[in-house]
């Protein structure tokens, strides 16, 4: 895993980061993790992605990236094959997890994806 600092000046390099429920949330190399840093207590916590976003990605940035969607933290994940995929972290019953929202057929979207 790498250094907070490096998390810090690669995520805003790259603009990987969302602002959601009191954190900041920058995301880490190759989109197997997520640092949150809450701004209310000044604490860092270690988020892992779902376990299906983990890819093999030695491109790491341009295929993932981080977004709000109703009010929770998304993760997009475009190193899938023929999709891309967005998960969003659902908080129920105090009980944090990361729930495939969308699965969209790149063959729709832009060729850049």
């Amino acid at each position: 895993m790498d250094s907070i600092s490096e998390v810090l000046f690669d995520s805003f390099q790259m603009n990987l980061n969302a602002f959601v429920n009191g954190s900041l949330n920058l995301i880490g190399k190759h989109g197997t993790y997520i640092v949150a840093f809450h701004l209310g207590s000044e604490d860092f916590e270690v988020i892992q992605t779902a376990e299906l976003t983990v890819h093999d990605n030695t491109c790491g940035w341009k295929y993932y990236t981080l977004g709000v969607i109703e009010d929770c933290l998304s993760f997009l994940d475009a190193a899938v094959d023929n999709f891309v995929e967005i998960w969003l972290r659902k908080n129920e019953n105090g009980i944090a997890s990361w729930v495939k929202q969308f699965s969209i057929d790149k063959e729709l979207l832009d060729p850049r994806f």
